[in-house]
């Protein structure tokens, strides 16, 4: 078991290296664990709380004291409904089968020690129809436990899941699954939070599917990462959005390599891209395959498992994405100043010299360089453009805008230092944020020239 949450400074990397957590999710059992929920007094939040004798839970017309007789009393296919707000800590047995509908109420597991709210031996799908319902803990910047533990077949269709455990890098993830069995977790829609620590953790022997919802990690500073997605396991992530990092890691040579799969349109992250190896000596390695999706994201990635990362497809804020695309595909400029990962065309690319398409105005220009005379035909309007260096007597390159237009980012511009540069054709080259001028020409003991 593990729980990682990433320092990035190198210093506390030495002073934590024990507890670098690899994200242990508040098992206890675990000798490697960090955030030991047998520090928390029990003060008995995970027993039913009194109703006055009034049904908290239904099935069909039946009405159950607590939530926890519902759901020993349900039947295959059978809906259990929730009535009131409770606090309960509740276990589905193995051989269940059935489905829990939130109808808009709470099932709290309180602040009861090493207890989910929800353990889930069996098969459920959990919903809520009505809207505002929730699953959670009380816990509140304490080591805590899981909200839910999920050791068998479980499906999230809707409702909430919350809980505000630890301060990194303490804590107990929001969601586990797997990590003592076979389990399988499938989420489908959901507004799926924490403060403060991981959200979903697909543990050991873990099999998860996300299709949609709102996964949100807060916490994340200088020092450590929250992971919105940790996995340990196999993931595919074809649609929601993330908040928080997509961490990909493997701790144990008895166990299979790790991977994860981000493809689908409707995936969006904001946060962090991290792989890594839990210890140099490790021979098990994790794999990251992203071929559709949004990301706005800093990669951690560690050199030894730089090569399992592969990018066929997306849309990216930056360039930052290139070191990782695979054989076939290129980084290709989008006119409002994005990336997408795609193979390139006439269709698609950015310039061309030639007739030799080229993604970015960037890779276009040292293709210039690298030529000494040539002419770059700009093939759509850029944006966000870094700085454009001519600093070679040799060099006579020409800019054809073509009707198209160059905008330049925080301190882009073209730096003329030695050589020559001619815009010609219509368009406009321009600073998004003023600055110095959309031109730089530095003085020197060759001529310079720019024509326009």
């Amino acid at each position: 078991m593990k729980r990682r949450i990433l320092p990035m400074i190198m210093a506390v990397i030495m002073i934590m290296s024990i507890i670098q957590v690899p994200a242990w999710a508040a098992d206890g059992d675990d000798p490697m664990e960090t955030a030991d929920s047998n520090e928390l007094t029990d003060i008995g939040g995970g027993e039913p709380e009194a109703r006055d004798g009034n049904n908290v839970a239904q099935i069909g017309d039946t009405g159950y004291p607590t939530l926890q007789a519902a759901i020993d009393a349900a039947g295959d296919g059978q809906t259990v409904k929730l009535l009131e707000n409770i606090t309960e800590s509740v276990t589905i047995a193995e051989g269940k089968d059935f489905v829990l509908e939130l109808n808009g109420k709470t099932l709290s597991g309180g602040t009861a020690s090493k207890k989910p709210a929800l353990r889930n031996n069996g098969t459920v799908v959990i919903q809520d129809t009505v809207s505002g319902g929730m699953i959670r803990r009380d816990d509140h910047d304490v080591a805590g436990y899981y909200v839910i533990d999920n050791q068998g077949t479980m499906t999230i269709e809707s409702g909430s899941v919350y809980n505000n455990t630890g301060i990194a890098p303490s804590g107990a993830s929001l969601i586990r699954n797997g990590g003592e069995k076979t389990a399988k977790l499938t989420i489908n829609g959901g507004d799926i939070k924490q403060d403060g620590f991981i959200v979903v953790k697909n543990d050991d022997h873990g099999d998860l599917t996300i299709n949609g919802g709102t996964f949100t990690a807060t916490g994340s500073d200088a020092v450590n990462t929250i992971s919105a997605v940790q996995n340990w396991a196999q993931a595919t992530i074809t649609g929601g959005t993330f908040n928080g990092a997509i961490w990909t890691s493997v701790w144990s040579n008895d166990l299979p390599d790790s991977k994860t799969i981000i493809d689908g349109e409707d995936v969006k992250v904001n946060g962090k891209i991290v792989m890594e190896k839990y210890s140099a000596g490790l021979t098990k390695v994790p794999a990251l395959e992203i071929k559709n999706g949004t990301f706005d994201v800093i990669w951690s990635v560690d050199q030894n498992v730089k090569e399992n990362v592969t990018v066929t497809g997306g849309s990216f804020t930056s360039d930052s994405v290139e070191p990782y695309l695979a054989d076939g595909v290129s980084l290709i400029a989008n006119s409002d100043g994005t990336y997408s990962v795609d193979e390139l065309d006439a269709s698609n690319a950015a310039a061309e010299i030639g007739g030799q398409y080229y993604g970015t105005l960037t890779e276009a220009w040292s293709a210039a360089l690298s030529q000494g005379t040539a002419t770059i035909t700009l093939l759509k309007d850029l944006s966000g453009q870094g700085v454009l260096d001519l600093n070679s007597a040799e060099a006579n390159i020409t800019v054809d805008l073509n009707g198209h237009d160059i905008g330049f980012g925080s301190n882009g511009c073209f730096q003329m230092q030695l050589g020559d540069l001619t815009l010609n054709g219509s368009g406009e080259v321009y600073e998004e944020n003023p600055y110095y001028g959309p031109i730089k020409i530095f003085g020197n003991d060759t001529n310079d020239t720019a024509d326009a």
